[in-house]
């Protein structure tokens, strides 16, 4: 019933359920979109959403513990425009009251002032509150009033702004909302606008952490416009064989024995033997490349670490195998330490891995 053509009548409604099993079951297709006519209202939302946290800030950023509900609400909405899989369009000629009337009573997360802006979207291709982001101006709400501040008291102003500053490796939402409203840490100094300004200043780049995080902190504003250019699917797919290769070379070692078999055949799943890596992260599920790439490293039964030394650890000895020698060499790795920034829980190993009264750790199968 869910798989309806662009050419037959809509379901009536679509529950919530329902809704979750399209985003999940569509989220492969080339335009991240089950029915492609509906890709700019998706792509409408997920801006909008991107928007919400660039100058609201997210959840667990936000000292006040404010709840960002409306990049919440853009982001379900987003989700059911990517998944259903008939044209919002064809409600276009009932006309405006209709379309949202049959938009807020069909779609799950849809109430009346998305099925507004869904319609703005089909109409000129953007929506007042989008477009009042695009410009840095604040947004109007539901209830038609102008949104000047959160409820945390944050301007809902200068969202480009914050936007580009929040994508800087290293900073993130709330650290950018302060360098364009100069608070914070940031009190007193002269507000921040744009990439170039932060390198710029020797007041702000002290602020964020001097000697301490010069490095990754200048190499991420340095590369800035390089980190945003897509990543091809040949140098994703690249990234992936070389991060493979260095992890079942560490594990043949350990193992005593060569653990590197090949892909199995089409159809047939991956053998039990030996690590994994597969693609994760919003760019692939929505069947495109995005500006980095994210990767799983998994094994059917051996943990991830084993011991109190860095070397009973996969992921440390891979970091440090991958970590360029400072001096720029050339050829596939990580930036030169004196530039990565590497987040990394820093415990003994052994306390990491929770285990039963027996003492077998508990996530392995017995």
């Amino acid at each position: 019933a869910l798989a309806a053509s662009s050419a037959a009548p809509s379901p009536a409604g679509v529950s919530e359920e329902g809704a979750v099993w399209l985003v999940l079951s569509s989220y492969s297709f080339p335009e991240g979109c089950a029915c492609v006519a509906n890709a700019p209202i998706a792509a409408a939302f997920r801006s909008l959403e991107k928007f919400e946290v660039s100058v609201q800030c997210d959840d667990d950023a936000s000292e006040e513990r404010h709840f960002n509900s409306e990049a919440l609400l853009y982001s379900r909405a987003a989700a059911v425009a990517a998944g259903v899989p008939f044209p919002l369009s064809q409600w276009m000629p009932l006309g405006k009251s209709g379309f949202i009337a049959r938009a807020a009573a069909s779609l799950p997360f849809f109430g009346p002032f998305r099925a507004l802006q869904a319609y703005q979207i089909l109409s000129s291709g953007s929506c007042e509150a989008l477009a009042k982001f695009e410009s840095g101006r604040p947004p109007t709400g539901s209830d038609n009033a102008l949104r000047l501040k959160n409820e945390a008291g944050r301007s809902m102003g200068s969202a480009p702004e914050k936007r580009q500053l929040g994508k800087v490796f290293g900073l993130g939402a709330k650290t950018a909302i302060d360098l364009v409203e100069a608070a914070g840490r940031f009190d007193g100094l002269t507000p921040v606008r744009s990439v170039p300004s932060l390198l710029q200043s020797p007041q702000h780049l002290a602020k964020l952490g001097g000697d301490k995080r010069a490095g990754s902190l200048l190499a991420s504003l340095r590369h800035f416009d390089e980190l945003q250019e897509p990543v091809s699917e040949a140098e994703a797919l690249e990234m992936r064989r070389h991060v493979l290769s260095v992890v079942r070379s560490h594990h043949s070692a350990r193992a005593g024995e060569r653990r590197d078999c090949p892909p199995p055949p089409a159809g047939g799943g991956p053998c039990r033997c030996c690590w994994h890596a597969d693609f994760m992260g919003g760019s692939r599920t929505r069947g495109r490349a995005g500006h980095d790439v994210d990767l799983l490293l998994w094994h059917a039964t051996e943990p991830n670490s084993w011991g109190e030394g860095e070397e009973a650890c996969v992921l440390l000895p891979l970091l440090r195998e991958l970590l360029l020698p400072a001096g720029g060499a050339t050829g596939p790795g990580l930036l030169p330490k004196e530039e990565a920034r590497l987040q990394l829980v820093r415990r003994p190993h052994a306390e990491k891995q929770r285990r039963d009264a027996d003492g077998a750790r508990a996530y392995l199968p017995r």
